[in-house]
């Protein structure tokens, strides 16, 4: 556990740091997000469960280890538990009657956090958070193998390179991520999105599952939502919530300063995970610019070599592997956006889509068959 001097050290470098970009302000009515993210993300492990009010993050009930076993129920039952004892404190305060130690120190937080006001809503704001720090430290390990190029992609989409983390926040940098609502992949793209940004076929290809070609469709994606809301802020926000909805945000409230619409817009959608999307990003690549003095001892996947090619018509894995006289499998764990029918060979590969294959291999590559694989 870092100390607050630490915490508070780190964020001075990020600070100065950060003097060289304005792409992604840290505004100061958000430091308490930031900093429940980033103690989230390094503080708290996955068997950790932080029981905090959802609007004012500073305001920290509990934190509790969580068993292994009916994991849902125990802290289901401790979130209810909590909420009676902070019904109780709201009814004694509201009866100036005396509070218990733990209700005394519940109603300064909440004071200091939010004034008095903030005390009559406690028990409908109270979440739970489970910690993701081992998540979080293998992610950082799995990020070497991507940065460079995510970094590179970034860069010649004229987007900021610091947005390659955000894999970070979407799924700890895990290809083959899925959330329950149907987002897929390192970049956590919904099937809907996807098909504007990426190649996807059904049972051919999924582009989400290529954490390189669904970077290119986050890098397209964020531009354009910065040409709609003309902030990176919003943009970033939008990738979780919407840019449409981001834009209704900055229109109704009439600034595009992020540190003011994540506390004063009331969307029907705007809620906790989208209030503190942008939270998470500044604490995930604060953590990360820093990471050696979070996480000590870290062993970086090496960057991963490849060749890339395009194909000049639709061939299968098969005769694609023949040709190039490598294995079908080589191929196949090189480009995870095939699906089942291309490697059943019942489907060809399609011709507008990159092709990963092992470093070197290009140069034995037909020209019949392929070329080089343009980047621009």
């Amino acid at each position: 556990m870092k100390t607050l001097i630490t915490r508070m050290t780190l964020f001075g470098v990020m600070v100065l740091a950060g003097c060289s970009t304005n792409h992604f302000p840290e505004p100061k009515s958000m430091e308490p997000m930031v900093e429940f993210w980033e103690r989230v993300y390094s503080e708290w492990n996955e068997n950790q469960a932080v029981y905090h009010d959802n609007r004012y993050l500073s305001v920290i009930y509990d934190v509790v280890p969580v068993p292994n076993q009916d994991r849902r129920d125990f802290l289901r039952a401790n979130e209810n538990i909590l909420r009676e004892e902070l019904v109780d404190m709201v009814a004694r305060y509201q009866n100036k009657e005396k509070l218990t130690r733990n209700q005394r120190h519940w109603v300064k937080l909440l004071k200091k956090a939010g004034g008095e006001a903030a005390i009559y809503g406690a028990p409908e704001r109270l979440r739970y958070q489970t910690g993701l720090k081992n998540n979080f430290r293998k992610g950082l390990e799995i990020s070497g193998r991507y940065l460079p190029e995510f970094k590179a992609i970034m860069k010649r989409h004229n987007v900021p390179e610091e947005i390659a983390y955000l894999p970070h926040v979407e799924s700890s940098f895990q290809g083959r991520a899925y959330s329950h609502v149907g987002a897929a992949g390192m970049w956590q793209f919904m099937p809907s999105t996807a098909r504007d940004y990426m190649p996807m076929q059904r049972n051919v290809i999924d582009g989400r599952l290529d954490p390189f070609m669904a970077a290119e469709g986050a890098a397209r994606y964020l531009g354009a939502a910065n040409q709609r809301t003309q902030a990176w802020p919003l943009a970033l926000t939008g990738y979780n919530h919407g840019v449409g909805g981001m834009v209704r945000a900055k229109n109704q409230l009439g600034t595009d300063d992020i540190g003011k619409i994540v506390w004063q817009y009331q969307g029907d959608r705007f809620g906790f995970a989208s209030r503190n999307f942008y939270a998470e990003f500044l604490a995930a690549k604060r953590i990360a610019d820093n990471s050696d003095s979070y996480f000590p001892g870290l062993h970086p996947q090496k960057p991963r070599k490849v060749d890339a090619i395009t194909l000049n018509a639709p061939i299968k894995v098969r005769d694609l592997a023949n040709a190039l006289m490598i294995s079908e499998i080589d191929l196949i764990e090189l480009n995870p956006a095939w699906l089942k029918n291309i490697q059943i060979n019942q489907a060809a590969i399609p011709s507008n889509i990159p092709v990963w294959l092992p470093k070197g291999t290009a140069k034995r590559m037909p020209q019949d068959i392929g070329r080089v694989y343009d980047k621009r």
